[in-house]
């Protein structure tokens, strides 16, 4: 029973944090339930993060008095709303017997599929300990350290220097790791990874209801499955590398950014924010990726508006980021642990990089055959895509991911992990969720525009 305690938590306290600008009828029960693990279980570790930097020696007391004091305070904050339901309706179910037998069959064999690539990802991590450097270096040894050693050394002489190697990343995924594990009650490997099983799940839930908001049952479920087939997604859902996190805040803050666009609601600016803060605290590119793709999608979206409102939005979006985010800023300044990521970042010029490009997107196997089809697309419908608003803006958004993404190992010395054909299939896995998401967009818009009477909905 111990082993469920910090997920019922985690859902607690973000449920406690969600309830207090987020209204429930702006979202499908799911996707509520997913927004509020992750805001819950990050909120746990950026406390105790910053507990353990001014000097707390952490505890079951902790662990435990943590969430609970968050949710006491939060729940008595929106204690008005805490307990009231009024989510959207999924409505499917009814519009089910309204589809074909065959189509029915179709999406019940896709279903199928994407919980076997589920239980691949459970497979993998359970059976396998973690056992790549970065993964167990950046993230999953200090989460080992802090089990067994509780607290922070502060000097700098020593080995474990603020827990240790790459002190200059966030130490919050490590911290959750360390939280959750606490209750278990021993360290066990086939467990550890059990966070980037949550962000592979969540992702194609995701990515299931961001469709749903905007077309039908039919194309929802297609891009969910669609998602679940990329080979090195379904890889990292157990490897212990943090970058499917990085996607998944990447996705939901850009898509949240969009709702909020469509929906008029500000809920979705702040949400947005939230999402990017939970990158922010969860690897470098977290300001380098996200934050910069917000800016971007803003930019798109307040196009045509008056000056004033797109003003309001940009000081809507920093009054959130800047003071979550300082306080991180200021923890590295005051250990000298620099603002980059770390080397790799000096300026450089590489021109040469479409060879290596072209072999890591096409001939790896890393993404299927999903770029081909991604580009056949953009360059089939490109007509269709410019004359549809929200599909131009989506097109917009993809290619400058797909160009940005790339900048990093044309300027700098990062060129390198290109050339060994490492971090650079990570980079594109973090933009992989929202292309696919791009893709599906066209076609489900492509279906209602040519079928006006027959959208599944």
């Amino acid at each position: 029973m111990l082993i469920l305690m910090p997920f019922i938590l985690a859902i607690l306290t973000g449920y406690s944090l969600l309830n207090t600008f987020l209204r429930k009828e702006h979202t499908y029960l799911g996707e509520y339930m997913i927004y509020s693990f992750f805001i819950g279980v990050f909120s746990i570790g950026f406390v105790l993060f910053f507990s353990l930097v001014l000097g707390a020696h952490l505890n079951m007391w902790w662990n435990v008095g943590v969430p609970l004091g968050i949710t006491g305070v939060w729940f008595f904050l929106g204690q008005k709303t805490f307990f009231q339901g009024g989510s959207k309706k999924v409505g499917f179910i009814s519009d089910w017997k309204n589809l074909s037998l065959v189509l029915k069959s179709i999406l019940i064999i896709l279903a199928l599929l994407i919980l076997h690539k589920i239980y691949q990802a459970f497979f993998f991590g359970a059976v396998a300990p973690t056992f790549f450097d970065d993964c167990v270096r950046v993230w999953n040894f200090k989460a080992k350290y802090l089990f067994f050693h509780p607290y922070m050394t502060f000097d700098p002489k020593a080995s474990d220097y603020l827990t240790g190697s790459f002190n200059f990343y966030p130490i919050v995924i490590p911290v959750i790791k360390y939280w959750y594990m606490s209750f278990v009650g021993h360290w066990q490997e086939s467990f550890v990874d059990i966070l980037q099983i949550f962000a592979y799940i969540s992702l194609l839930a995701g990515m299931f209801f961001q469709i749903l908001r905007r077309s039908s049952v039919v194309f929802a479920i297609t891009g969910a499955y669609l998602l679940s087939t990329i080979p090195l997604l379904v890889y990292h859902a157990g490897s212990g590398y943090a970058d499917i996190l990085i996607a998944l805040f990447l996705f939901l803050s850009v898509a949240s950014i969009l709702n909020w666009r469509e929906s008029g609601s500000r809920d979705f600016l702040f949400l947005s924010v939230v999402f990017a803060l939970l990158g922010f605290y969860t690897k470098s590119e977290g300001i380098y990726l996200i934050l910069v793709a917000n800016l971007v999608t803003i930019f798109l979206c307040t196009l045509g508006v008056a000056r004033s409102e797109k003003l309001g939005a940009m000081r809507d979006y920093f009054s959130l980021y800047i003071p979550f985010a300082l306080p991180f800023f200021l923890y590295k300044w005051y250990f000298h642990l620099g603002i980059a990521a770390g080397g790799n970042n000096e300026a450089a010029f590489h021109l040469d990089i479409l060879p290596y490009i072209w072999h890591v997107v096409f001939f790896e196997g890393n993404y299927g055959v999903f770029f081909i089809v991604f580009l056949m697309t953009l360059a089939l419908f490109f007509s269709f895509i410019r004359s549809n608003q929200n599909l131009k803006r989506l097109g917009i958004l993809a290619v400058f991911l797909m160009i940005y993404i790339n900048l990093w190992f044309v300027f700098t010395g990062a060129y390198q992990f290109l050339v060994n054909q490492t971090v650079v299939n990570r980079a594109y896995l973090m933009i992989i969720p929202f292309l696919v998401f791009v893709n599906v967009s066209i076609y489900a818009t492509l279906f209602q525009s040519s079928n006006p009477k027959k959208s599944w909905k």
